[in-house]
This record gives C-alpha cells, structure tokens and sequence, in this order.
C-alpha cells in the first residue's frame, strides 16, 4: 500500500519568553503637609476716635388694645360688678333725696310752728304776754284800791294808764322763741355732699375714679371690657341739696 505523504518534519516555534513582573504593591500615599505661608507680622490698627453711642429713641408707647374676652366668667364677673356699682350709686342718690324731701317737710313744719307760737301780735307768745300784762295790770289796780282816800284815785289813774311796756313780762317769753334758724346744724347730710355730683364718684361705675381703683391692677395683655352697665350708657341724675 502506498504510504501516506508525510511532510518533512519541522519543530514547533517556542513562545517568547515573558518578563518576571513581581506581584503589584501600591505605594503609599504621602500625608499632606498643611500649607504655612510666609510670616507677615500683622499691621497694627490705626486708633479710631472715640464716639458716644448714640442713646436710642425712645419708642412711643404702644396704645393698649382691649383683649374681646379673655375668659368668659372674668366679663361675666365684671359686667356683675359694674351693676352693683351702679346699684349702689343709683340707691345712694335715692336716700339722699328721701333725706331732702324729709328735711323741707321738717323745716318748713318747724317753720310754721315757729311763726304760730313766736312772731306776729297773734302769736302764742304775744299772747302769753298781754295775758300777764292784764294779770299784772289788774295786780296794780287792786293795789291802788287799798290806797289811802287821799290817794286812790290817783293810783288808780296810774294803772289803768299802765301799757305793756311799763310792766316786766319776762315770764310770759318762750324760750325757743330767741332762736329764729332751725336747730339742725346744717341742711345737708354729710354722706350726701357727694351725691350732688356722681361724674368721677369712685363707687360709680364708669367714672375715672372707679377705674383707677379697681382696675388699677389689671396687666397687660388683659384689659377690661367696656363698661355696659346703666351708669355708662345713662349716667344717673345727681342729688339736690334741701331747697330751704
């Protein structure tokens, strides 16, 4: 059998030899040096003259603004207390004029009883008077009756000739009578002087008076609420003194 060709042999080309690479080690990394600039002294500062701080303005003062209702009982117990107020000074007013209408009645009935007993010639005084005076005047005649005949007569004439000023009458005054005032000391009742006028009464609602002394320790934000009671919308009519 023929033989298969086979070619003329020829070796393998050998592989190029590789370079010897050590295994791969990272360099460290240098630590980062922080960076100095160059010494420069630092300038020293020109001086500055001095100058006053300016005092600031004083601010206006906030006008207060009313709170509508910090607690419902608070207004509640403040409308309370206005009324009361307003009660009390309407109330006042009325028993001063209870005491002025009593007064006149009082005056003027001692008045009339004071002209009855001691003015005018049918007073009770003058009366009394020309009572003793004829008492005294017929004493007189009964002493010229038990005169001597010689003098009767003219003792007599004497008497009867007597008027009421020759006579002491003394007795027949009435003591009160010299006192021509009524005997109170004054028309006015002292606790009523302030009635007549109620405009800054310190016990009626609504006055400055009565802010001033039972607000006075009331603090922001709290204010109080409008006065509503009768004396803030119909301020009550002041006491009159007694018209005598």
């Amino acid at each position: 059998m023929p033989m298969p060709y086979t070619p003329p042999y020829a070796p393998m080309p050998q592989p190029m030899p590789m370079p010897y690479t050590p295994p791969y080690t990272p360099m460290p990394m240098p630590i980062p040096m922080p960076y100095t600039p160059p010494y420069t002294p630092m300038p020293m500062p020109i001086p500055m003259p001095y100058t006053p701080m300016p005092q600031p303005m004083p601010m206006p003062m906030p006008m207060p603004t009313p709170v509508p209702s910090c607690d419902l009982s608070c207004s509640a117990q403040q409308a309370d207390m206005e009324a009361v107020a307003c009660n009390h000074t309407e109330m006042s007013i009325q028993v001063c004029d209870t005491y002025s209408t009593c007064y006149e009645k009082q005056v003027r009935a001692w008045r009339s009883m004071y002209n009855e007993t001691c003015v005018g010639p049918n007073s009770t005084l003058e009366t009394l008077r020309y009572e003793l005076y004829i008492v005294l005047k017929i004493e007189c005649l009964a002493k010229a009756l038990n005169q001597p005949d010689s003098t009767r007569n003219a003792e007599i004439q004497a008497c009867s000739a007597r008027t009421m000023s020759s006579f002491n009458l003394d007795a027949a005054n009435i003591a009160k009578c010299s006192q021509a005032e009524a005997p109170w000391q004054t028309s006015e009742y002292t606790p009523c002087l302030q009635m007549q006028d109620v405009t800054n009464y310190e016990f009626c609602s609504g006055t400055s008076a009565f802010a001033a002394e039972y607000y006075k320790d009331v603090q922001r934000p709290v204010f109080p609420r409008d006065c509503e009671s009768e004396c803030c919308l119909r301020p009550p009519t002041p006491h009159k003194r007694p018209n005598v």
